[in-house]
């Protein structure tokens, strides 16, 4: 069945008249919009002297970025293939295709340790160049195994402002599509311990968090929380940890991505220069401003947050940090960043700009008093140096080659009083008609905004006069967000159903199925059948303190879940005290067990280890585990299967010597694949104390060294076990349970450690 047209944007009419509607707009004499560039030169965004290079910056071609997964298993096999192997193409100088100079990769400067890399050719070059090809095809694998992100470049600034600890809880507010929030959770994952911390990564739409946890699922952590709510109400947590001081659930770091109108990313979405208006940022301030306040109420004193948008439009960058500021009486400060910026080029935060919609000009509010979409809070009011504002950034696209980008770092310096919400001046009546406003979605390439054009009802004739004003909205609710508990905590909640799908539920219903909940959402029910857990600690010598095992849910109430997924210690204290289910958590946690049971009754323990959590559960198992050679591992990658000598196979309980011999194959049938055949000492004796079912094989550190991959052992997530497979002992052979896609990624590591070592593997006929 195919796939059906709709609101996605693959296909369906919609999807067409987008396609149409940017193929219009390819050339550079169509880059271009006259009310921008004026808006844009009386606001000053650049200095008269770089303005030339600023727009034709902007109508030039975005460079592709992408990042290196620091605390991945080969980053630094990744970073050295890059620096040794796909710069010789360039040995003798940048290539020249069709009178087009194609330039070497490049790391980016200012990321540390050249994690970051920029290559100034497009998807069409890596297609259908020869020498490009091979690059192309690594950039697909080590997307899709999560070794490297693609991702803007300026939009990489705000989780390295954050300085994310492996302590740290971490709330995403605007997340999707989750690259920012995958940098969030390589920085946790900093160094060789699990993190006690917690990336919170929140959307308000469904169908984004559903993109943001495909992406989040490649980091492969049991850190993550996915959750669904808008961020200018996101919900309290009451804190319940007696080692906490506070009331509710405050976070450590906070990034503050804010929906905006996206021009910043024109270079990328040339269809924005169509559609950009005034009204577009005019629209988006008082939302802006909102989530940002909501951030600084959860933001712990001595926290960090980072507002940051991808556009240049100071009424939606100084306007809203200015007006931050002054609602939150002198708790958040500015921070200067000029310490991690020696590499960066960029613009000082504006202390003065100009307001302006479709009718003109206006230098103070009671200017725009007839204005129906001005705010007052839109305006300068003269303590903009006070405020630090200058300590802002904004990244212009002549700097560094990048897309636009606007950066301000703040500081929680003291506890905050309730705040006041900015609301919209009430509208006098007048006919209304279907206008045009460009609002904000996320894109899927690097997490920036882009312009969609929405219809929305306004007004058809100009307000004459706007006297009424809705009262701002005092934070009644959250008021006391960050006010220390005079209640002494004594316990955390008992553990239980959590996540939103079972919110309301009527607790006299004994039939758990039937529960309401969020909708779409399935509730997330800790694992306690002592039975399966009794077998998998006996099946994988898995000590009764292990703390995974205690920490295993599923999204289902039955007694024998398809699958389980582990959450961190900082994930489950962060729902354990979430007792009344005010988060919507949409995923959480990363899956380790899948059930897989046996039709003939050998597998002693239905619950079968996945690659996704193998890292986690590994340095608790004793048993279940065999050390092929390097030889046999490499088999194991390349066949998907090894096989067992004729004494190691097993028999099953419907196997006799009356059964049929194969019969000798016919002259034009396909012969079975030649595979290799365990026989190294150390494998075999393992094989003999392996049962029935799933089992890790796991390359020794002896051939690591011998390879110089032994630093692949050390470092973050899944760099415990670089070269650890999850397996299924069968009758006849061991079978790797793992994509296609990981055993290339190894092979691959393998091969450019010791160059023909997988070519130089012999098969061994059939027997």
């Amino acid at each position: 069945m195919g796939k059906r047209g709709g609101k996605k944007g693959g296909g369906g009419r919609r999807g067409k008249r987008a396609r149409e509607n940017s193929a219009n707009w390819t050339t550079k004499e169509d880059f271009g919009n006259d009310e921008f560039e004026e808006y844009y030169k009386v606001q000053k965004v650049c200095p008269d002297d770089q303005w030339d290079a600023f727009m034709t910056s902007l109508k030039s071609h975005l460079p592709m970025t992408f990042r290196i997964n620091g605390s991945g298993r080969f980053a630094n096999d990744l970073r050295r293939k890059l620096e040794e192997d796909f710069m010789s193409r360039f040995s003798n100088g940048p290539l020249e295709i069709d009178g087009e100079v194609i330039e070497p990769p490049k790391p980016l400067p200012w990321y540390p340790d050249k994690l970051a890399w920029q290559m100034n050719f497009s998807r069409y070059h890596l297609r259908r160049i020869d020498a490009l090809k091979d690059v192309h095809e690594f950039m697909k694998r080590e997307t899709d195994t999560g070794a490297i992100t693609r991702q803007e470049a300026v939009s990489m600034i705000p989780p390295l402002f954050l300085d994310v600890q492996p302590h740290h809880r971490v709330l995403d507010m605007c997340a999707a599509p989750g690259s920012k929030t995958f940098q969030l959770l390589e920085a946790l994952h900093q160094g060789g311990q699990e993190p006690t911390g917690v990336v919170v990564a929140n959307d308000s739409d469904m169908m984004r968090c559903n993109m943001l946890t495909h992406q989040s699922q490649r980091m492969k952590s049991p850190s993550i929380v996915v959750t669904n709510h808008e961020a200018q109400i996101f919900p309290s947590v009451q804190d319940s940890d007696p080692n906490s001081t506070d009331k509710n659930v405050m976070y450590d770091r906070i990034l503050c991505d804010v929906p905006c109108s996206g021009d910043g990313t024109v270079r990328k979405q040339p269809d924005i220069w169509k559609k950009w208006s005034v009204a577009n940022g005019n629209g988006l301030h008082i939302l802006q401003l909102r989530i940002a306040l909501r951030g600084a109420e959860l933001l712990k004193v001595g926290g960090r947050m980072v507002y940051s948008t991808c556009t240049f439009n100071p009424i939606e960058d100084e306007a809203v940090v200015a007006e931050l500021l002054r609602r939150t009486h002198g708790a958040l400060e500015l921070v200067d960043m000029s310490h991690m910026t020696k590499e960066l080029k960029f613009e000082k935060g504006m202390v003065n700009w100009g307001v302006r919609d479709r009718d003109g000009w206006y230098k103070t509010f009671a200017d725009a008093e007839n204005a129906p979409k001005i705010e007052d809070t839109m305006f300068p009011k003269g303590d903009e140096e006070e405020l630090n504002l200058p300590f802002a950034m904004r990244f212009l696209p002549h700097h560094q080659d990048t897309g636009g980008f606007f950066v301000a770092v703040l500081q929680k310096t003291k506890v905050m009083p309730p705040v006041a919400y900015p609301a919209r001046r009430r509208r006098s009546w007048a006919p209304k008609r279907r206008i045009k406003v460009s609002l904000a979605v996320r894109d899927s390439d690097c997490g920036s905004c882009v312009s969609m054009t929405l219809g929305l009802y306004g007004s058809d004739k100009k307000v004459e006069k706007d006297t009424t004003e809705k009262p701002e909205v005092k934070s009644e609710k959250h008021a006391d967000t960050d006010i220390t508990a005079d209640v002494k905590k004594t316990s955390l909640p008992p553990w239980g159903v959590r996540g939103g799908g079972t919110r309301n539920a009527d607790s006299s219903n004994n039939n758990n199925n039937n529960r309401r909940g969020w909708k779409g959402v399935d509730p997330m029910v800790p694992f306690f059948e002592e039975e399966h857990l009794t077998s998998m600690k006996a099946f994988y010598g898995i000590p009764d303190d292990c703390p995974v095992l205690s920490s295993l849910i599923s999204r289902t109430f039955e007694t024998k879940p398809k699958k389980l997924a582990y959450i961190s210690p900082g994930v489950k204290l962060l729902l354990q005290m979430d007792a009344k289910e005010s988060l919507k958590v949409v995923f959480c946690g990363l899956k380790i067990f899948e059930r897989h049971e046996g039709r003939d009754g050998m597998i002693n323990c239905i619950y079968r280890i996945c690659q996704e959590g193998l890292h986690s559960i590994l340095p608790y198992m004793t048993k279940q585990i065999l050390y092929p050679s390097i030889e046999e591992f490499i088999g194991l990658l390349r066949d998907k299967t090894v096989d067992l000598p004729e004494s190691y196979k097993t028999e099953s309980p419907g196997d006799d010597d009356s059964k049929p011999q194969t019969e000798p194959m016919q002259t034009g049938e396909r012969k079975a694949p030649r595979r290799i055949q365990f026989s190294s000492k150390q494998a075999l004796e393992d094989i003999s104390k392996v049962q029935m079912g799933s089992c890790v094989a796991l390359l020794q550190d002896d051939y690591l060294k011998e390879l110089g991959l032994q630093e692949s052992t050390q470092g973050g997530l899944r760099a415990h076990a670089p070269f650890a497979i999850p397996c299924w002992r069968g009758r006849s052979g061991i079978n790797a349970m793992v994509s296609r896609l990981d055993c290339d990624q190894m092979l691959d590591r393998l091969e450019s450690a010791k160059p023909g070592i997988v070519s130089s593997i012999i098969i061994a006929p059939n027997e």
